[in-house]
Protein backbone atom coordinates (compact mmCIF):
# COMPACT_ATOMS: atom_id res chain seq x y z
CA UNK A 1 0.00 0.00 0.00
CA UNK A 2 2.73 2.37 0.69
CA UNK A 3 4.27 1.68 -2.26
CA UNK A 4 0.99 2.06 -4.42
CA UNK A 5 1.06 5.57 -3.09
CA UNK A 6 4.48 6.19 -4.17
CA UNK A 7 6.48 5.71 -0.98
CA UNK A 8 9.98 3.86 -0.88
CA UNK A 9 10.03 1.45 1.53
CA UNK A 10 13.07 0.34 3.36
CA UNK A 11 13.56 -2.23 6.27
CA UNK A 12 15.59 -2.47 9.29
CA UNK A 13 19.03 -3.74 9.85
CA UNK A 14 19.65 -3.23 13.50
CA UNK A 15 22.94 -3.50 14.78
CA UNK A 16 24.08 -7.07 15.24
CA UNK A 17 22.23 -8.68 13.28
CA UNK A 18 24.14 -11.04 11.40
CA UNK A 19 27.07 -10.86 13.55
CA UNK A 20 28.87 -13.67 15.65
CA UNK A 21 28.21 -12.41 19.00
CA UNK A 22 24.92 -14.55 18.77
CA UNK A 23 22.37 -11.66 20.13
CA UNK A 24 22.28 -8.10 19.55
CA UNK A 25 21.76 -4.63 21.74
CA UNK A 26 17.98 -5.10 22.07
CA UNK A 27 16.36 -1.76 23.28
CA UNK A 28 18.91 0.27 22.83
CA UNK A 29 17.38 3.47 21.91
CA UNK A 30 20.57 5.10 20.49
CA UNK A 31 21.59 1.96 18.37
CA UNK A 32 17.96 1.39 17.38
CA UNK A 33 17.69 5.10 16.27
CA UNK A 34 20.80 5.03 14.34
CA UNK A 35 20.01 1.95 12.72
CA UNK A 36 16.86 3.41 10.96
CA UNK A 37 18.76 6.92 9.94
CA UNK A 38 21.21 5.03 8.50
CA UNK A 39 19.57 3.08 6.32
CA UNK A 40 17.47 6.44 4.63
CA UNK A 41 21.33 7.50 4.11
CA UNK A 42 21.76 4.25 2.31
CA UNK A 43 19.17 4.77 0.14
CA UNK A 44 19.97 7.68 -1.10
CA UNK A 45 23.64 6.08 -2.33
CA UNK A 46 21.36 4.15 -4.54
CA UNK A 47 19.01 6.57 -6.06
CA UNK A 48 18.86 10.25 -6.85
CA UNK A 49 14.95 10.28 -7.14
CA UNK A 50 14.23 10.34 -3.46
CA UNK A 51 12.56 12.77 -1.45
CA UNK A 52 15.20 14.38 1.49
CA UNK A 53 11.91 14.15 3.66
CA UNK A 54 10.95 10.90 5.31
CA UNK A 55 8.63 9.15 8.22
CA UNK A 56 9.80 6.25 10.56
CA UNK A 57 7.34 3.81 11.23
CA UNK A 58 7.43 0.73 13.96
CA UNK A 59 6.05 -1.69 16.09
CA UNK A 60 7.09 -3.05 19.82
CA UNK A 61 10.43 -1.86 19.78
CA UNK A 62 10.56 -1.07 16.32
CA UNK A 63 7.79 1.50 17.42
CA UNK A 64 10.06 2.24 20.15
CA UNK A 65 12.96 3.08 17.92
CA UNK A 66 10.71 5.28 15.98
CA UNK A 67 10.25 7.63 19.07
CA UNK A 68 13.65 8.02 19.68
CA UNK A 69 14.59 9.11 16.26
CA UNK A 70 11.35 11.40 16.72
CA UNK A 71 13.49 12.44 20.32
CA UNK A 72 16.73 13.02 19.01
CA UNK A 73 17.95 16.41 17.33
CA UNK A 74 20.31 14.69 15.15
CA UNK A 75 17.86 12.42 13.56
CA UNK A 76 15.14 14.82 13.40
CA UNK A 77 17.10 17.39 11.59
CA UNK A 78 19.92 17.67 9.44
CA UNK A 79 20.47 16.56 5.37
CA UNK A 80 17.25 14.12 5.26
CA UNK A 81 14.29 15.91 7.58
CA UNK A 82 12.42 13.49 9.53
CA UNK A 83 8.40 14.90 9.19
CA UNK A 84 6.63 12.23 11.52
CA UNK A 85 6.70 9.14 13.53
CA UNK A 86 4.24 6.00 13.43
CA UNK A 87 4.96 4.05 17.00
CA UNK A 88 2.45 0.84 17.22
CA UNK A 89 2.51 -0.64 20.74
CA UNK A 90 5.88 1.15 21.26
CA UNK A 91 7.94 -0.15 24.11
CA UNK A 92 8.77 2.17 27.22
CA UNK A 93 7.96 2.22 30.67
CA UNK A 94 5.81 -1.25 30.54
CA UNK A 95 9.45 -2.96 30.42
CA UNK A 96 10.33 -2.07 33.56
CA UNK A 97 6.97 -2.48 34.99
CA UNK A 98 7.22 -6.40 33.44
CA UNK A 99 10.76 -6.96 35.00
CA UNK A 100 9.82 -5.65 38.42
CA UNK A 101 7.16 -8.25 38.48
CA UNK A 102 9.65 -10.71 37.28
CA UNK A 103 12.30 -9.59 40.27
CA UNK A 104 9.26 -9.24 42.74
CA UNK A 105 8.18 -12.48 43.04
CA UNK A 106 5.48 -12.76 39.93
CA UNK A 107 4.23 -14.62 36.97
CA UNK A 108 5.66 -14.24 33.42
CA UNK A 109 3.70 -15.19 30.92
CA UNK A 110 5.96 -14.54 28.32
CA UNK A 111 9.45 -15.50 29.44
CA UNK A 112 11.19 -15.15 26.37
CA UNK A 113 10.88 -11.42 26.73
CA UNK A 114 12.45 -11.70 30.20
CA UNK A 115 15.29 -13.51 28.42
CA UNK A 116 16.30 -11.34 25.78
CA UNK A 117 16.18 -7.92 27.86
CA UNK A 118 18.40 -9.25 30.35
CA UNK A 119 20.77 -10.07 27.09
CA UNK A 120 19.99 -6.83 25.37
CA UNK A 121 20.89 -5.14 28.49
CA UNK A 122 24.32 -6.94 29.09
CA UNK A 123 25.50 -6.20 25.46
CA UNK A 124 25.05 -2.95 26.36
CA UNK A 125 26.62 -2.93 29.89
CA UNK A 126 28.95 -5.82 29.74
CA UNK A 127 29.56 -4.95 33.88
CA UNK A 128 25.77 -7.07 34.71
CA UNK A 129 26.67 -10.20 35.89
CA UNK A 130 23.99 -12.36 34.35
CA UNK A 131 25.07 -15.68 36.44
CA UNK A 132 23.88 -13.05 39.66
CA UNK A 133 21.02 -12.10 38.29
CA UNK A 134 19.33 -14.93 36.83
CA UNK A 135 17.94 -17.84 39.05
CA UNK A 136 19.06 -21.26 38.22
CA UNK A 137 15.46 -22.22 36.72
CA UNK A 138 15.99 -18.88 34.23
CA UNK A 139 19.71 -19.80 33.06
CA UNK A 140 19.14 -22.48 30.15
CA UNK A 141 16.33 -20.47 28.80
CA UNK A 142 18.75 -17.26 28.49
CA UNK A 143 21.25 -19.57 27.27
CA UNK A 144 18.67 -20.38 24.40
CA UNK A 145 17.75 -16.96 23.75
CA UNK A 146 21.55 -16.41 22.22
CA UNK A 147 21.23 -18.20 19.72
CA UNK A 148 17.51 -19.30 19.18
CA UNK A 149 14.54 -17.05 17.53
CA UNK A 150 11.31 -15.82 19.64
CA UNK A 151 8.88 -18.47 18.25
CA UNK A 152 10.89 -21.75 19.63
CA UNK A 153 11.31 -19.74 22.81
CA UNK A 154 7.92 -19.84 23.85
CA UNK A 155 7.67 -23.09 23.48
CA UNK A 156 10.08 -23.81 26.46
CA UNK A 157 9.04 -25.12 30.31
CA UNK A 158 6.89 -22.48 31.68
CA UNK A 159 8.92 -21.37 34.86
CA UNK A 160 6.91 -20.86 38.36
CA UNK A 161 6.90 -17.13 40.06
CA UNK A 162 10.17 -16.53 42.20
CA UNK A 163 12.47 -18.51 39.13
CA UNK A 164 13.66 -15.34 37.33
CA UNK A 165 15.52 -13.21 38.78
CA UNK A 166 17.63 -12.69 41.85
CA UNK A 167 17.58 -8.76 42.97
CA UNK A 168 20.19 -6.56 44.00
CA UNK A 169 23.26 -4.91 42.63
CA UNK A 170 22.63 -6.53 39.16
CA UNK A 171 18.92 -6.07 38.90
CA UNK A 172 19.55 -2.44 39.73
CA UNK A 173 21.86 -1.97 36.45
CA UNK A 174 19.48 -3.33 34.26
CA UNK A 175 16.57 -1.06 35.61
CA UNK A 176 18.88 1.87 34.95
CA UNK A 177 19.62 0.48 31.38
CA UNK A 178 15.21 0.38 31.23
CA UNK A 179 14.91 4.06 32.03
CA UNK A 180 17.52 5.70 30.91
CA UNK A 181 18.46 3.59 27.20
CA UNK A 182 15.46 2.23 26.35
CA UNK A 183 12.47 3.96 27.16
CA UNK A 184 12.05 6.93 25.43
CA UNK A 185 9.55 9.17 27.37
CA UNK A 186 12.00 11.36 28.65
CA UNK A 187 12.78 12.49 25.49
CA UNK A 188 11.16 15.68 23.26
CA UNK A 189 9.22 14.68 20.35
CA UNK A 190 10.77 16.93 17.60
CA UNK A 191 8.23 15.77 15.10
CA UNK A 192 4.59 15.32 15.00
CA UNK A 193 3.70 10.98 16.84
CA UNK A 194 0.77 9.30 16.13
CA UNK A 195 0.72 6.20 18.75
CA UNK A 196 -1.09 3.29 17.94
CA UNK A 197 -1.77 1.01 21.36
CA UNK A 198 -4.12 -2.29 21.70
CA UNK A 199 -6.10 -1.67 24.44
CA UNK A 200 -5.72 -5.69 25.66
CA UNK A 201 -1.90 -5.80 25.62
CA UNK A 202 -1.15 -7.35 28.71
CA UNK A 203 2.63 -8.00 28.55
CA UNK A 204 5.80 -5.61 28.33
CA UNK A 205 3.59 -2.97 26.67
CA UNK A 206 0.30 -1.71 28.00
CA UNK A 207 -2.79 0.74 27.66
CA UNK A 208 -1.51 2.25 30.75
CA UNK A 209 2.38 2.72 30.46
CA UNK A 210 1.92 3.64 27.20
CA UNK A 211 -0.62 6.05 28.29
CA UNK A 212 1.77 7.75 30.55
CA UNK A 213 4.70 7.51 28.21
CA UNK A 214 2.41 9.63 26.54
CA UNK A 215 1.87 12.20 28.89
CA UNK A 216 5.16 12.45 29.48
CA UNK A 217 5.60 13.79 25.80
CA UNK A 218 2.88 15.88 25.63
CA UNK A 219 4.18 17.49 29.04
CA UNK A 220 6.73 18.85 27.25
CA UNK A 221 5.07 20.30 23.92
CA UNK A 222 4.31 17.14 21.73
CA UNK A 223 1.80 17.06 18.86
CA UNK A 224 0.89 13.51 19.43
CA UNK A 225 -2.13 11.74 18.01
CA UNK A 226 -2.92 8.29 19.77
Amino acid sequence: EWLKRGYVVLQTDYEGWGGSVGHRPLLDGKSNAAALTDIVTAAHRYSNQLSNEWIVVGHSEGGGAALWVAGLTQQAGGKYPLKGAIAIAPVGPGILKFMDNAVNGGVVHAQPFLSVTVLGANIVDPSIDLDKLLKAPIKPQVEAAKTQCLAPLFKLKQLQAGQYLNAGADYDKVTDFLKTAQDPSRLTMKVPVTIIQGTQDETTVTALTTKAMISSFCSRGATVEY
